[in-house]
């Protein structure tokens, strides 16, 4: 059987070498802080023969984020592609535009879509129930046998959204770290409730885990990291790998991820995810649920779906959108406009208020920009 959608590769293939352990350790503390050093690029890349980009002028965007250093932030790396184009690379303070920077929750896109994949080979179905899957790995109760991975990638499963055992990465397998997610109590009934957290990741990492016969980092690496020449994303940890949370990338790596998902799939000519799977990414997944748990703004982010927040209308007038961001916990902010055909990612180390703040102040910057008015202020 084929990886993924025209790939050659079989199940079990070797991987390319992957960084120790001490590396990635020291790539999620941003190359160790005090050796990274700033660096900056902009412009438009129109070396390819096509008719040139049009001139757009990011002064006002590269002036902004250094205002944040060091003050607000000892660091930050920023990347913006507007039409398939690189426009502007940026980093400032103790981050260079090289740093691999742990991402939190902004882990949570990238890791859904390598879960996608199985959907576009036929090896899972997003709407059977996850005991399906399983394969007598994990003593399932009785009570959790209606959900299923479309419950577990949009937090509506009624699983424990933060067990003691996402934070073991080197003592607990992820096997072990899912019988105790099974074995907790329901928050609510499946499927009628959004609490966002981490757990039902965990349970969907590990069934893609056991449907492909690799680890979680030698699945996300074939699946996705590979395919789209990521060539610095690593997560945390061999035998329970945080999959909703323990990755760390820089800007650049998180745009080639971004850009398949607004070419509908695609990456340099190749279909990494099916058209259909991002429609569904792009489509909110809990209208009409009651919310339980909500980390940001249920008026700015009322949508959810497979790892991305769907923003209020208002918070990007002039555009159509959908809008979709990922937000983590230590301010990393990578979002898209499927719109304006624009993708941006902001990375720091600091707080998500923080990070939330350099997503909205940019945000209007870029929005001013590409639609030559100034319709786009925040109000």
């Amino acid at each position: 059987m084929t990886w993924n959608l025209g790939r050659s590769r079989l199940l079990g293939a070797p991987l390319r070498e992957k960084r120790g352990t001490a590396q990635i350790a020291m790539l999620a503390i941003c190359l160790s802080l005090s050796a990274c050093s700033g660096g900056d690029s902009g412009g438009n890349d129109d070396d390819d023969g096509e008719d040139p980009a049009p001139d757009y002028d990011w002064s006002a965007l590269r002036s902004t984020l250094d205002s944040y250093v060091p003050d607000t932030v000892s660091g930050y790396a920023f990347n913006l592609n507007v039409d398939d184009v690189s426009q502007f690379t940026q980093a400032g303070g103790d981050i260079s535009v090289d740093s691999s920077v742990l991402t939190a929750s902004a882990t949570k896109a990238p890791s859904a879509a390598a879960i996608l994949t199985l959907v576009d080979l036929g090896l899972l179905d997003l709407d059977e129930p996850v005991e399906t899957y399983l394969q007598d790995s994990i003593d399932w109760p009785f009570a959790k046998r209606s959900i299923t991975m479309r419950m577990l990638l949009n937090h509506t499963s009624g699983l424990q959204t933060a067990p003691d055992c996402l934070s073991e990465a080197v003592t607990v397998t992820m096997q072990e770290c899912v019988q105790e997610i099974a074995d907790a109590a329901l928050g609510f009934l499946p499927g009628t409730a959004f609490s966002y957290g981490g757990g039902s990741y965990q349970v969907a990492g590990y069934i893609a885990t056991v449907l492909s016969g690799q680890t979680w980092n030698d699945f996300f690496d074939m699946a996705l990291a590979e395919p789209l020449d990521m060539q610095s994303y690593q997560f945390f940890g061999d035998e329970n790998p945080r999959v909703a949370g323990g990755g760390t990338t820089t800007a650049d790596d998180y745009r080639h991820f971004q850009q398949m998902f607004l070419n509908g799939g695609v990456y340099e000519d190749r279909q990494v995810l099916s058209a259909d799977l991002i429609a569904e990414m792009s489509t909110d997944q809990i209208a009409g649920r009651l919310k339980l748990g909500m980390p940001l703004d249920r008026n700015d982010f009322p949508g959810y779906a497979f790892g991305w927040w769907i923003s209020s209308p208002e918070l990007h007038p002039g555009s159509t959108g959908p809008e979709l961001s990922d937000p983590g916990l230590f301010g990393a902010v990578p979002w898209l406009d499927l719109d304006l055909n624009y993708s941006a990612v902001s990375l720091i180390l600091s707080d998500t208020d923080t990070g939330l703040d350099i997503f909205s102040t940019a945000r209007g910057l870029i929005l001013d920009e590409l639609l030559g008015t100034e319709e786009s202020a925040q109000p």
